[in-house]
């Protein structure tokens, strides 16, 4: 698996930077699990600090862009994201009574 990283943003008020690659691969589609360890070795941190937002990928071509999130450390990572979590439960809470 090739790895070409396209885009870099600071997100200082999260602790944490946006990342964008394009992936080429030779098989199969990598698990979301493979990109993350990929991507935390391309980078050099923690797998544990990589979470993967998407991966984009047309139909039958061996490539796919890979947006993730790293970020500075592990506390502020299950702040972040355990808040996201919640929020987006109750909304598909409030949805399921409309």
């Amino acid at each position: 698996m090739k790895m070409h990283l396209l885009n870099q943003k600071e997100e200082k008020l999260f602790q944490r930077k946006e990342v964008n690659f394009k992936v080429d691969f030779e098989k199969v589609t990598p698990s979301k699990e493979e990109l993350r360890k990929s991507i935390s070795e391309h980078l050099k941190l923690d797998p544990e600090l990589v979470k993967i937002e998407k991966a984009d990928q047309k139909f039958g071509e061996r490539s796919a862009n890979v947006s993730a999130l790293v970020y500075d450390n592990k506390e502020i990572m299950k702040k972040v994201e355990v808040r996201n979590k919640r929020i987006k439960k109750e909304v598909k809470k409030e949805e399921k009574k409309e």
